[in-house]
This record gives structure tokens, sequence and C-alpha cells, in this order.
């Protein structure tokens, strides 16, 4: 599946640029039938990843029926931007299901739940989302098919199926703990946002106060657990200071010899351009970037505790 990263990868980072581009008045200049069918053609040999999708989240906050995975159809028109036939159409190949929940602790859907319940909830909510995203990929067996390495991708892609991953979006999920961390990849989360737009406890956000300048020494356990089990290091969302401290985790303890890097990604157009403007990043090539990605660890079978 190496190709298979590389190439999601690099439509993940050339999306802010284009995107940028296309709205500074230049006229974007329309694909030939020769493009289209290279395209075409691409997309029939090698899956295109789809790094972040929130039909988890439309689900529960829909109007009509909150939450309830069977009503919203996918085999129709549904009232958002997800259904089947809008996969197929844009020869979708793989998908990370986004688990997102906020990381606002006075988010209404962190109010206890009886007694007993944490608060402010996170895990119980992120398990929740989780439970969503999952009766959802298991609701269209010939159309979805689940995944959590990359041989499990490949073999939904020739079989005519999208390989359906999770990836949750904030930190806050695992409320401080590397066991919720642990238990989250076993139930199938592949990558995790280290923060989303709230600074926590471990590491500071983009949009939020910087209080660690980066990471805690806890925020390089959880990277450092993260690359062991082979869950991607997403940076969206976070500081360049985290940025900059993901980076340098080592898998090794303190002194260990030889740097083990980062497994991670970036596709969110405000913190491309952080990194394009900070001297810290700019100096890397963005072909570093894929590489570290499409390292076969990264979406493989790593060994557990």
């Amino acid at each position: 599946m190496t190709r298979a990263c590389v190439a999601a990868a690099g439509v993940l980072l050339a999306v802010p640029a284009a995107y940028a581009q296309g709205t500074q008045g230049a006229t974007v200049p329309q694909p030939s039938a020769a493009d289209r069918a290279l395209a075409t053609r691409v997309l029939r040999e090698t899956p295109l990843i789809d790094g972040h999708n929130d039909l988890p989240w439309r689900i529960r906050e829909d109007t009509v029926k909150p939450g309830d995975v069977p009503a919203y159809n996918l085999t129709g028109h549904t009232p958002g931007m997800t259904d089947l036939d809008r996969m197929k159409q844009g020869m979708l190949g793989a998908q990370f299901w986004s688990v997102y929940i906020p990381g606002e602790s006075s988010a209404p859907l962190y109010l206890p739940n009886g007694k007993v319940s944490s608060e402010p909830g996170y895990a119980r909510v992120q398990l929740e989302q989780i439970d969503i995203a999952r009766r959802t990929i298991a609701a269209y067996p010939d159309r979805l098919e689940w995944a959590t390495t990359a041989a499990d991708v490949r073999r939904a892609f020739k079989d005519g199926k999208v390989g359906s991953m999770l990836g949750m979006e904030g930190g806050h999920a695992i409320e401080n703990s590397l066991g919720a961390l642990r238990a989250f990849y076993d139930l199938g989360v592949r990558y995790m946002t280290l923060t989303h737009n709230v600074t926590l406890d471990w590491a500071d956000a983009a949009l939020d106060s910087a209080k660690h300048g980066g990471l805690t020494p806890f925020g390089r356990e959880v990277v450092r657990e993260m690359n062991r089990m082979g869950m991607l290091v997403d940076l969206s969302h976070v500081s360049p200071g985290t940025m900059s401290a993901a980076l340098s985790v080592r898998l090794q303890e303190p002194g260990a010899s030889g740097p083990y890097p980062s497994r991670w990604f970036e596709c969110h157009a405000q913190a491309d351009a952080t990194m394009s403007s900070n001297p810290d990043f700019a100096s890397q090539p963005r072909t570093s970037l894929a590489r570290r990605v499409s390292e076969k660890r990264a979406t493989g079978s790593p060994a557990r505790r």
C-alpha cells in the first residue's frame, strides 16, 4: 500500500494549496478529456483514500432522527454530503470515517448521564461515535468493508468495496489515559488528531492558549505510544510547538540511539499555511511528509502490548 498511501498524502497536501490558488481570482483550468481518462485509470488502479469524513457526526446531529443509523439511508440521496452513489461517482477507494467529538467541555452532550457518569464525559461520547461509525459500516456490507490494516484496504479495493477505517479528532477523548488510547486502538481507531480547538492538559492547540510550549512529558508519551501501536499522529489543529514536539519524539527512551519518526499528516488549509510560514517547517520538503505517512507500520499490523 506504499504507493496508495503516498498518493493519498499527496492529495491531502495538494488540496489546500490548490484551493488557495483558486480563490485568489485566477482562472482554474478545466481538465481535458485526456486528463479525465488519466485520472480515471489511476483511480481504478490505486485506492484514493479520503482522510476525513464527518458522516458519523452528521448522523448523530440529524434534525429528523438524530443518531438513527438505519434511518440515515446511504442507498439514497442523503441530506448531507455523503451517500453510496456519490462515493461511487467520486471513485473513492478507502475512507477514514471521523469519529469527531467536541473538545469544549461545556457542550450540552457532555452533561452527566446519570450519577455515575464522568464529567465532562469525553470517553463516553467517543464510544458512542465509534459505535455509530461501526454500525454504519456494517449496514452496507456489499459496499463498505471494515479495515484496520493496509492489507484490509487492498483487499476491499480489489473486491470493489470502500475500505473503512476510523480516525479520532481530538486527544481530549482519551481523558489523559494511555490505557484509553490503547482501548480506542483496539476498537479500530487508526489515527488521532492530538488536539481539536482546545488546549489539553498535555498538548497546545492552534486556536487556544499555548500553555505547555507544545507537548508535556505525558504528551510525548502519547505520541510514543501511538508510534508503537501504529496509529497515525494527525497534526491538524495543533500549535506549531506541538508539531515540533511531535516530530521530535523517539520511540525509545531518552538516550537511546536513533530517532523514530512520528507518523503524521496534515490536511487542513489553516494549519498548512501555519507550516508554510513557520521557519521550522518551511524548510522540510513535502516529500518527507508523504514518506512518513507511507511507512509500512503506520497502517500495517503492529505489535500490541
